[in-house]
This record gives C-alpha cells, sequence and structure tokens, in this order.
C-alpha cells in the first residue's frame, strides 16, 4: 500500500488511534498490520527506538499493574518462561525513548481477537 507515514524506509509506525502497525517500505510504500494495543492508561507516545530484539524473551509485567495473580511472574520471581504461552511470544521488539527501555514491546501473537482493540491482557507495557 502506498505510505501514509512519510517516514524513512525501515522505520515501524504506530497508529494507536486506528490501531495499526506500519513498516515503512522502498519506494513510498509501507506495509500495514493491524494490532491490538495494552489497556487504556499504558499508552506510549512520541519517537522511540527499536534498541534489540530478543527471541523467546521471559516476561515480567509491569509493577504499577500490580495484580496479585502475576506475582509469580514479577521481576523477583525471574519472570515467566519463555514459550508459547509467554505473552511475548517467540520474539519480542524493545523501544527505548531517550536512551531509556520505555517498557513498550512489539510481539507477534497467533490471536486474532485483540486486532483493533484495548482490550488484550497480554499485551505488554
Amino acid at each position: 500500500m502506498a505510505d501514509p507515514t512519510g517516514e524513512r524506509p525501515g522505520t515501524i509506525v504506530v497508529n494507536l488511534g486506528n490501531h495499526f502497525l506500519y513498516l515503512v517500505q522502498e519506494n513510498g510504500q509501507a506495509i500495514r498490520y493491524g494490532v491490538g494495543l495494552g489497556r487504556a492508561g499504558f499508552e506510549c507516545a512520541g519517537r522511540g527506538v527499536i534498541q534489540y530484539e530478543r527471541p523467546w524473551p521471559r516476561w515480567t509485567p509491569p509493577d504499577e499493574r500490580r495484580r496479585p495473580e502475576l506475582e509469580p511472574y514479577s521481576i523477583a520471581s525471574g519472570g515467566m518462561e519463555p514459550g508459547l504461552t509467554n505473552p511475548l511470544r517467540a520474539r519480542t521488539l524493545y523501544i527505548f525513548q531517550n536512551g531509556e527501555d520505555t517498557l513498550y514491546r512489539i510481539q507477534g501473537s497467533p490471536e486474532w481477537w485483540p486486532i483493533g482493540n484495548r482490550s488484550h491482557p497480554a499485551v505488554s507495557r
């Protein structure tokens, strides 16, 4: 499709309002993916850099979620083992701003139902 972002090739743009991720290509083109986003209150804004990619990462919920049922996956407990039930799935991109981890991630999922909404509990921040 035609690139609606105006960004350089290789750039990833997440349009929060429309729930799309664009991977900007050469020749004014972009690949568009539908995305699910984290719950309200866990939004991110501005420009960031994908600092690194990690295959089969461990998942740790952010402390600000403070959900007791997630305690077994806390940083202190070592996080959730890598695998298909891990919210970060098989590969994760880590987003940084000004050299600091934003705690936002881009990861794939075989689950189609969170695409286009903010209700998916596994989308991580």
